[in-house]
């Protein structure tokens, strides 16, 4: 059983790390907004115009995906290795290997679409 101490630390982290989440995403909505503008604003011709948008959102989605999914193992590792029971160890050990698949994974995709 988990102490009080235990759930509230792991409280705290998990609100931090939604905070960082959230920051992680600010910061690509706020990419997306200004390089769409300025190139809406731009003299290209409009199937150019899309297409840079495209390109650009489809690599700055992948890289978003790939920073949260690595916060996001590191925080359940950090929680599964605070808890002290029998069942916890082969999630540990499943989520490590899920870990490297899952961004490689991403890194794969990554290469296909450039």
């Amino acid at each position: 059983m988990l102490s009080k101490l235990a759930v509230a630390e792991i409280a705290s982290e998990q609100f931090n790390h939604q905070l960082a989440q959230w920051r992680r995403q600010l910061v690509f909505l706020r990419s997306q907004l200004f390089f769409n503008g300025r190139v809406l604003s731009g003299p290209a011709p409009w199937p150019d115009k899309l297409q840079r948008i495209q390109s650009r959102a489809k690599s700055d989605a992948l890289a978003l995906a790939y920073d949260s999914s690595d916060m996001r193992m590191q925080f359940y590792e950090q929680t599964l290795e605070k808890i002290d029971e029998p069942w916890s160890a082969p999630w540990c050990s499943a989520l490590l290997s899920s870990r490297g698949a899952c961004l490689d994974g991403l890194l794969e995709l990554g290469r296909e679409c450039s």
